[in-house]
């Protein structure tokens, strides 16, 4: 009978898996000079934009479901959001690595910290 919210429970965690550090792995890659792993990244991107399609499919499933239709226009804006995020971060890939950008200036910006007071987030960040 719940089977439905079971799928999109499944689709999320497959999504969150793909797309879950990539933006760190892609900075820690283009500040190494990895241009091997930032190429190997652009699958990443591809994929997650794959989960992400299927997990809306599920949402969207469970929530004709669950729910009236009105209101569903604002997941269709936060995954359309999303799915550009990724095409346009992955497109920026490609330039620098086809040499059509001789940098990606915004993954040489500091990452900010998450509270004004607390430390800069890093991939060991509350690993102490």
């Amino acid at each position: 009978e719940f089977r439905y919210v079971f799928r999109t429970c499944a689709a999320a965690a497959r999504a969150l898996s793909v797309k879950y550090g990539l933006g760190m792995r892609t900075r820690e890659a283009y500040l190494a000079g990895d241009k091997k792993a930032l190429a190997a990244l652009c699958d990443d991107y591809l994929a997650a934009a794959d989960a992400l399609e299927k997990l809306y499919l599920a949402l969207e499933g469970q929530w004709t479901l669950e729910n009236k239709p009105q209101g569903f226009e604002v997941q269709d804006a936060r995954f359309g959001a999303i799915l550009r995020r990724l095409a346009h971060c992955r497109a920026r890939i490609l330039a620098y690595l086809a040499g059509g950008a001789e940098s990606i200036p915004e993954l040489e910006e500091p990452v900010l910290p998450y509270r004004q007071d607390g430390p800069p987030i890093s991939r060991t960040a509350g690993t102490t």
